[in-house]
């Protein structure tokens, strides 16, 4: 795997998902600009853990990147956020939504065209700054030996997934969406290298913890959305949307905690056949 090209690449595509959402921030472009953050800071952040003892040029012009993507990402992310809940509500509802459905699709709406504004300023403030500092962090990536520039993202996904299991060891409804973030921040970093049959075997597994943590998530939050949002009228609504999180958390939680069993234990049975 050449990580190199891996951050050229990625770093380019970064450049061309904020351009084509500037241009129009559909739900598509949204979405782009979040995963492809997303996979630029995975890299950047295997080559940082890759070389935890520096050098010193390296390592803040990996975390300065890191920081303007994440800027970045969690602006756009606000936005994607209600993409979503307005497709859940959409697919629910269906062409004939009541009034009290209505009236919530349009206030989230709104409420995405103010973050869509925020958004495209936080763009304006850090894209040429991340595009600066990509560039200076690929050429002291390119500076390193051969074999500095080697990357095991099996081995640094697996270990953030260990971490992060060793930190909630017991999932609950209060540290599950915590689990899932670092959950896909591994997944990330293993898809770096899908080349790799444990990288892809793992990536694979995190996934499937993501998505069913995140469909809980998304019902959990729009349920809170529509009851601050409705009121006491929209208490139907509100309680349609609260027995689909709960449906969704027994799934979630049930994924979880299998995935997480499976990984540790195939994680202790492989250091234990070295």
């Amino acid at each position: 795997m050449n990580i190199v090209q891996k951050i050229k690449e990625g770093a380019d595509e970064v450049s061309e998902a904020i351009d084509d959402c500037r241009k129009e921030a559909t739900e598509k472009a949204v979405h782009k600009v979040r995963t492809r953050c997303r996979r630029l800071e995975a890299v950047v952040s295997a080559v940082l853990a890759t070389h935890p003892g520096g050098p010193k040029e390296l390592r803040a012009a990996g975390f300065a990147v890191t920081r303007k993507l994440k800027k970045i990402r969690r602006g756009a992310g606000a936005v994607r956020d209600l993409d979503i809940h307005l497709l859940l509500i959409k697919e629910m509802a269906g062409k004939s939504p009541d009034g009290a459905t209505a009236k919530l699709q349009k206030e989230l709406t709104r409420e995405r065209k103010r973050d869509a504004v925020v958004m495209l300023d936080i763009i304006d403030k850090h894209q040429k700054g991340l595009e600066n500092r990509a560039a200076e962090f690929l050429q002291l990536v390119e500076k390193l030996p051969p074999r500095g520039r080697q990357v095991d993202t099996a081995a640094l996904a697996m270990a953030e997934f260990l971490e992060a299991s060793a930190a909630m060891p017991e999932l609950r409804e209060d540290n599950l969406h915590d689990f899932r973030k670092r959950s896909k921040a591994a997944r990330y970093v293993a898809e770096i290298n899908l080349r790799s049959p444990r990288s892809a075997r793992l990536a694979k597994k995190l996934n499937e913890i993501q998505d069913a943590i995140g469909i809980w998530h998304d019902w959990d939050v729009l349920t809170a959305e529509a009851k601050d949002t409705l009121g006491k009228k929209g208490a139907p609504l509100v309680h349609e949307f609260a027995s689909r999180r709960t449906t969704s958390y027994r799934k979630a939680i049930k994924v979880a905690r299998q995935s997480q069993e499976q990984i540790v234990r195939r994680a202790s049975a492989s250091s234990n056949g070295r």
